[in-house]
C-alpha cells in the first residue's frame, strides 16, 4: 500500500474514531442535560416567577404578623378602638389578598413542600377569609373556626419547617 494511501487510511480511522467519540460525547451531554432538567424541576430551581410569588408569601406573613401584634398589644379583655379595628381588618385583608396571589402560582408552594399548597389554601387562606368576614359580620363560631384553622396551619408549618425549601434570596 502506498504511503499516501496508508496515511489517508490512518487519518480516516482517526477521523472516524474522533466522530464516534464526538457523537458519544454529544449523546452523553444531552442525556445528562435532559436528566438534570427533570431532576432540577423536581427539587425546585427557583424561577423569577417563584421569587415574585415568594414576595407575596412574605407580604402576607408580614401583614398577618402585624395583625397579631396589634391583637396581642394589650389586655385580652380590652375593647379595641374603632381605628384599631379598622387597622386590624386592613392588615387581615392585606394578608388575605397577598395569600391569594401566592395561590395563583401553586407550583411555587409545591416546590417548597408537596403538602404546602393544600395546607396554605385550606387552612391559612381560609382562616384569613374568615377573619376578614368576621370583621364585617361578627360571629363567635366564625372567629373560633378561623383560630382553629390558623392554629392547625401554623402547627403543621412549624412541624415541617426543616422540610420546607425556601429560596435563600427571599429568606
Amino acid at each position: 500500500m502506498p504511503v499516501k494511501a496508508g496515511i489517508q487510511l490512518l487519518l480516516f480511522q482517526k477521523d472516524g474514531l474522533f466522530n464516534m467519540n464526538r457523537r458519544l460525547f454529544i449523546h452523553l451531554f444531552l442525556g445528562i442535560f435532559l436528566f438534570s432538567g427533570c431532576y432540577y424541576s423536581k427539587i425546585g430551581v427557583w424561577t423569577p416567577e417563584d421569587r415574585k410569588t415568594m414576595e407575596h408569601f412574605y407580604r402576607s406573613v408580614r401583614a398577618n404578623k402585624e395583625y397579631l401584634r396589634i391583637v396581642k398589644s394589650g389586655d385580652s379583655r380590652r375593647k379595641f378602638t374603632y381605628e384599631e379595628r379598622m387597622e386590624l381588618r386592613r392588615q387581615a385583608a392585606i394578608a388575605e389578598t397577598e395569600a391569594r396571589r401566592v395561590l395563583d402560582h401553586p407550583e411555587t408552594l409545591n416546590k417548597m413542600h408537596p403538602d404546602l399548597h393544600d395546607r396554605y389554601r385550606d387552612e391559612y387562606l381560609r382562616a384569613l377569609e374568615l377573619t376578614v368576614r368576621n370583621f364585617d359580620f361578627p360571629d363567635y363560631d366564625t372567629a373560633l373556626a378561623s383560630d382553629n384553622l390558623y392554629n392547625s396551619y401554623t402547627q403543621w408549618y412549624e412541624d415541617h419547617l426543616s422540610e420546607i425549601k425556601i429560596p435563600k434570596e427571599t429568606k
